[in-house]
């Protein structure tokens, strides 16, 4: 038996070399890419294309500021000084603890109605007053030839749209942005402008209320500061009797909450242009009311005396 090779066979140390590999046939044209190159070739591009991409959308925003809050509102600034004075009639606050507020500058020498139109009005744009909102409205609704031209709409309308965007930025943010109720309300036509005119006088009243109550929010804001004689009443702890002018301070005070949280419940329930609770620095301000007329009413407890209801 051969146990040894013989001495012309030929063992191979390695495996073939990967270079004796042929070049397969199936090394065709490519009839989706047009390539004739191989399989076994690096794949080259043929051209560069140059993608154009359109422009990014950016999402439209309304760069309108909307107040969120009533004590921020221009409308307070103007509900506050022409208040102060009765607040210091009422001897609510004095002029030595509480001084009066600056007038602008581009408001002194003005009569009250000229401060009001100020206040609202300030750059001065072309708005329509309430009676021209009521009277136009009337006017198009019976299809008077004189309001129902296109020139009167389109005056009527744009002047409207002006109003509307004055009256919201002297208050706070509306039920439906502007931005939103134009979009709605974007064509020149009798119904449209209708409409318009109405949400004017909307405004109009809701800010005309809106005047009183914050007028009340600040003789509330007054009596209830932490140094008031009404907190100095309400840290007596003992049972001892009221006197009869700390019993009247208690019940003028308590009339006030009341007078405010009802107005604010009447303005919450009519003025619906509002869906928001009415707030005041940073506090919802019925709420508020409650709270304080809750802490009045445990110490009228304590002191055994008659708890009058907000």
């Amino acid at each position: 038996m051969q146990t040894e090779p013989m001495v012309n066979e030929i063992i191979p140390e390695e495996p073939m070399p990967a270079t004796l590999a042929y070049e397969p046939e199936t090394a065709k044209a490519n009839d989706e890419t047009g390539s004739n190159s191989s399989l076994l070739d690096i794949p080259r591009a043929d051209e560069i294309l140059e993608i154009v991409l359109p422009p990014p959308q950016e999402p439209e925003t309304e760069e309108v500021y909307y107040c969120e809050d009533w004590y921020e509102s221009e409308l307070y600034k103007y509900a506050y000084y022409e208040h102060y004075s009765k607040l210091v009639k009422k001897k609510l606050i004095t002029v030595e603890k509480v001084p009066k507020p600056d007038l602008p500058k581009e408001q002194e020498g003005m009569n009250p109605e000229q401060r009001y139109q100020a206040n609202l009005n300030p750059e001065g744009r072309e708005i329509l007053s309430y009676m021209e909102c009521d009277y136009g409205q009337a006017a198009l609704r019976h299809k008077s030839a004189a309001y129902t031209s296109t020139e009167m709409l389109h005056d009527l309308y744009t002047r409207a749209k002006t109003t509307i965007e004055v009256l919201v930025a002297n208050m706070v943010r509306p039920d439906i942005c502007n931005h939103i109720l134009f979009a709605h309300y974007q064509d020149t036509t009798k119904k449209n402008v209708i409409k318009l005119l109405l949400r004017v006088k909307r405004l109009y009243d809701a800010r005309n209320e809106a005047v009183n109550i914050l007028q009340l929010v600040t003789e509330v804001e007054t009596i209830i500061e932490p140094k008031s004689n009404l907190w100095k009443i309400i840290q007596d702890n003992s049972r001892t009797p009221l006197p009869e002018c700390n019993k009247e301070l208690l019940k003028k005070a308590m009339k006030i909450l009341s007078n405010c949280l009802t107005r604010i419940t009447i303005f919450q329930q009519e003025h619906r242009l509002f869906k928001d609770e009415f707030k005041f620095n940073d506090k919802v301000y019925r709420e508020y009311i409650r709270d304080l007329g809750m802490i009045i009413g445990g110490f009228l407890k304590l002191k055994h005396e008659p708890n009058p209801a907000l």
